[in-house]
């Protein structure tokens, strides 16, 4: 230690540790435009910086149960810290004996794996996971980074990404669903960010008659949000959207009172109604 410095370095084994994180589940996540202005007399008055070095390594029994996953963690990172900067990591944790609860199902992880090249808040993923249903093995892959992440379904033997998401959340084909089912397998698909161009939402939409899809940007804020949608009757539209880079979540109702005029009513992080007029040229 040395002008309010701290100097280390050194290696660190966990031989055995039960990791169970709270569940925030509920918790509200500041938007991404919220700036945190720290007092720098506060700053002034701390003024120590942290240095160094460590290598972490994990031992046969450090087990994580959180967030639907329970598993065995092993591997190990090499940490580095400088003053004023996010802590780096070279490494790799693989995920051993692994199981994943979502949407009711417990998949198996196959193959888990978080790769620390660069800043330690966001490793790149190599995770595989899946349930079998008699004779069709059906799962997700997960690759990218944490904050970033892109998924992709898969089934043994192949059927299209709609069928194959339908037995990994219900065990049967898309045409077997409940209309509550069809609805759940939309939202996992939106919120999954499924690739061919959206083929299967647009699938999955038209066969439980989910009738628009649109996305809006915020102007201030500038996130995305998908809307989905369909009429109740002539005159009331309800629509549900999903933030594509947030999980918030915003219900509208719009009711057409004339030709021209309607109600249109807001529910998500803020909650609020508008009256529209419509002029034609």
């Amino acid at each position: 230690i040395e002008n309010r410095m701290v100097d280390f370095s050194g290696s660190l084994k966990i031989p055995q540790a039960s990791i169970e994180p709270p569940d925030l589940s509920g918790a509200l996540v500041p938007s991404k435009d919220v700036i945190i202005v720290d007092d720098p007399a506060r700053e002034k008055e701390a003024g120590w910086s942290v240095r160094g070095t460590l290598a972490l390594t994990l031992g046969d029994d450090v087990r994580f149960t959180g967030y639907g996953l329970s598993c065995r963690v092993a591997g190990g990172i090499n940490l580095t810290e400088e003053p004023g900067k996010v802590t780096m990591g070279q490494g790799e944790l693989q995920i051993v004996e692994g199981k994943y609860k979502a949407y009711g199902q417990e998949l198996t992880i196959d193959k888990g794996r978080l790769i620390f090249a660069g800043p330690l808040d966001n490793p790149g993923l190599d995770i595989k996971a899946f349930r079998k249903v008699q004779d069709v093995t059906a799962g997700v892959t997960v690759e990218g980074r944490l904050k970033t992440p892109g998924f992709r379904v898969y089934s043994v033997p192949a059927m299209d990404e709609a069928d194959a998401l339908s037995y990994v959340l219900f065990g049967r084909p898309m045409g077997r669903l409940s209309g509550s089912e069809g609805t759940l397998l939309y939202q996992a698909a939106l919120s999954a960010g499924l690739s061919s161009g959206g083929f299967a939402l647009k699938k999955i939409g038209a066969a439980f008659g989910i009738e628009d899809i649109d996305i809006a940007t915020d102007e201030d804020s500038g996130e995305a949000t998908v809307f989905i949608g369909r009429y109740l009757s002539p005159k009331l539209y309800i629509s549900y959207g999903i933030g594509l880079f947030e999980p918030v979540s915003t219900v509208r109702i719009r009711f057409n009172l004339t030709r021209r005029f309607l109600i249109q009513t807001e529910h998500g992080l803020e909650s609020g109604g508008d009256v529209l007029y419509t002029i034609e040229r």
